[in-house]
């Protein structure tokens, strides 16, 4: 499940040109609108979004470190409710950052394969690692060692062995 955000620009009272950005790892679930905003926004993203009259949609995940399938899912449902809500003809950008490429990647490839069509200008992924990724050894580590010394070396160690995590490494 997730919770998905929507920013309209000041050009529009209803979805009319969106772009789809899909949060990517949040190791410990903790960023809601607020952080996703500041993340986004710092050197003014979305709001250069908004003033070309692009709409921003922020998909937000309830459990960022489940399965890359599950939360393709709640993407392909966000599309889904894109298209009834934007205008006959009007297409959307997909972009991911990210562990949110991945996810944008895999609900676009499963939309093509066995519909429903996503009607996706583009795809845009950055920082996704799409041949696998690593976790570096020290970091390991360095949470393993610290996870008796530290609360929060402790809560972010299951988040290396996280559903999401494995497959990102994959």
């Amino acid at each position: 499940t997730g919770d998905a955000y929507v920013y309209l620009s000041d050009q529009h009272t209803t979805l009319t040109e969106p772009v789809l950005v899909i949060e990517g790892f949040d190791l410990d679930n903790s960023m809601n609108w607020d952080e996703l905003y500041a993340l986004l926004n710092r050197e003014q993203l979305l709001e250069n979004l908004r003033s070309d009259g692009f709409d921003a949609v922020v998909l937000n995940f309830t459990d960022a470190t489940d399965y890359i399938q599950r939360n393709a899912f709640v993407a392909v449902e966000t599309i889904a409710q894109i298209q009834q809500a934007i205008p006959t003809g009007r297409t959307i950008a997909v972009a991911g950052a990210s562990m949110g490429g991945l996810v944008g990647r895999y609900a676009l490839s499963y939309m093509e394969t066995y519909g429903p069509p996503h009607a996706a200008r583009s795809f845009i992924s950055f920082d996704s690692p799409q041949e696998g990724a690593d976790i570096p050894l020290g970091m390991q580590y360095w949470l393993w060692f610290f996870a008796h010394q530290s609360a929060e070396a402790a809560a972010q160690l299951p988040a290396l062995d996280s559903p999401a995590a494995r497959q990102l490494l994959v």
